[in-house]
C-alpha cells in the first residue's frame, strides 16, 4: 500500500471515529498496523463493531459510557473488536433504576403516610422505635 493510499484510508476512517482525540498518535499506530486492504477491512469491520458496542453498553447498564481516544483504540484496542459478538442485554434492572424505584415506591409510601396524617419523619421514627423493641 503506497503512503498517499495509507494516508487517505486513513483519514476516511477517522472522519468516522467517535471520539477525535489523539490523532497523531492514532495516524502512527494506523501506518504501523495497516499495510494491505485485508488490515483495512478488519480495522472498519471493528469500529462498526466498536460502535455497536459501546451503544449497546450506554442504552443497557453505562449510559455515560466514554469513548476511547482515537490513540489508545488505535494502538491496537480495535483488534479485539474484529470477531466481536455483541453481549445480550442484561436480565436484570441496572443499579440506577433500581434506586429510581426505591425512590419512587418511598415517594408513593410518604404521599399515602401523609394523606393518613403521618409525615415520613414520623414513620421513620416510630420504625426506628419498633425495632428498638423487637
Amino acid at each position: 500500500m503506497k503512503p498517499k493510499e495509507r494516508q487517505n484510508l486513513f483519514e476516511a476512517i477517522w472522519e468516522r471515529y467517535p471520539e477525535k482525540k489523539g490523532k497523531h498518535k492514532a495516524k502512527n499506530h494506523f501506518n504501523a498496523q495497516v499495510k494491505t486492504m485485508e488490515d483495512y477491512d478488519n480495522i472498519c469491520k471493528a469500529l462498526d463493531n466498536y460502535m455497536i458496542d459501546v451503544a449497546h453498553i450506554r442504552s443497557s447498564i453505562h449510559p455515560s459510557r466514554p469513548w476511547q481516544h482515537g490513540g489508545t483504540w488505535f494502538n491496537h484496542y480495535w483488534e479485539d473488536y474484529i470477531d466481536y459478538t455483541p453481549l445480550p442485554a442484561p436480565a436484570s434492572k441496572s443499579k440506577a433504576q433500581e434506586r429510581r424505584d426505591v425512590g419512587e415506591e418511598w415517594l408513593k409510601e410518604s404521599e399515602a403516610n401523609e394523606k393518613n396524617g403521618i409525615s415520613a419523619g414520623a414513620k421513620s421514627f416510630l420504625e426506628l422505635r419498633g425495632n428498638q423493641r423487637g
